[in-house]
């Protein structure tokens, strides 16, 4: 399982660092905002995207500034490796965030 120490998000988060050999890419307020934007547009997946934040969220995420279930640098450049491969160096585009969310309900519930 990944390491999922606390990275702050704020401005003052540098815009990559090395952890384990690997360049890491924290989470910027833009990026984040463009993974809430297409949640917000579709109340079908508001509860599962609420679900996934928890699942993401590191342990004792409300003790740390900003106070918001943000997963940290390493744990987010986890997933993007897992979605784009490489070095995880993609842009998620609307229709990923909804279809992951999805696909994240269908699985919770058992089918596929």
């Amino acid at each position: 399982m990944m390491d999922r120490e606390r990275t702050p998000l704020t401005t003052e988060v540098p815009e990559s660092s090395q952890v384990g050999g690997l360049q890491i890419h924290a989470i910027r307020p833009l990026k984040l905002r463009s993974l809430v934007g297409p949640v917000l547009r579709h109340p079908s997946v508001w509860i599962e995207g609420l679900r996934s934040a928890r699942r993401m969220a590191p342990n004792g995420w409300w003790k740390h500034s900003p106070f918001l279930p943000i997963p940290s640098a390493s744990y987010w450049h986890f997933r993007m490796v897992t979605v784009f491969g490489a070095d995880g160096s993609g842009r998620l585009d609307d229709q990923q965030v909804i279809g992951f969310l999805k696909w994240s309900r269908r699985m919770g519930r058992g089918s596929s």
